[in-house]
């Protein structure tokens, strides 16, 4: 059992040898006694890690989120709310990712506004290609769409549009189809 007045080397001790799962656990309930906060950040980056491998890209994105919010300056928590962006997309919870997004740059300044957005547009795009290689042509369109709706460049916009009518004429989407392309 993991005790909040354990020290870091102490728990990764304790964690050792044990599966994923139980770890999961262990450190859930450190996290439910109320550790301090380089403590919480530890317990939160590890379960992070194990999420990640894990491919619950979901609650690697929640803890994530809980690292922005128990980091102390603004460098941190615009980092940890970016990464959460993108393991949300990675899910394909898009109100989650748009909320963590909106968060880190409630911590930037504009300059850094400026590459959170670069940055999430391009998360949805890899992410889009990833759906498109795996032959998961619905869930990459749902994306482009999404990517349509957001601030884009007039290049990006004709790419994303050709790449759309690509995925709507193998799903059989004609509806769609023909109303993208008599907006072109």
């Amino acid at each position: 059992m993991l005790q909040k007045d354990m020290s870091k080397a102490e728990i990764e001790k304790a964690l050792e040898g044990k599966g994923e799962y139980i770890q999961i656990d262990l450190l859930t309930k450190l996290i439910e006694d109320k550790p301090g906060i380089l403590m919480k950040r530890h317990v939160y980056t590890r379960l992070a890690k194990i999420y990640q491998d894990k491919k619950m890209f979901k609650d690697a994105a929640r803890n994530y989120e809980h690292l922005g919010v128990n980091s102390v300056t603004f460098a941190d928590k615009t980092k940890y709310f970016l990464i959460a962006a993108e393991f949300y997309i990675k899910d394909g919870a898009f109100n989650e990712a748009d909320s963590a997004m909106k968060k880190a740059m409630g911590e930037a300044n504009s300059f850094e506004r400026v590459e959170i957005y670069y940055s999430l547009k391009q998360f949805y795009k890899n992410q889009a290609e990833e759906y498109e290689s795996k032959n998961k042509w619905n869930k990459a369109s749902v994306i482009y769409e999404k990517l349509l709706k957001m601030k884009i460049t007039h290049q990006e916009e004709g790419e994303i549009r050709k790449k759309l009518l690509y995925l709507y004429e193998k799903l059989g989407k004609f509806k769609e189809y023909h109303l993208l392309e008599k907006n072109e």
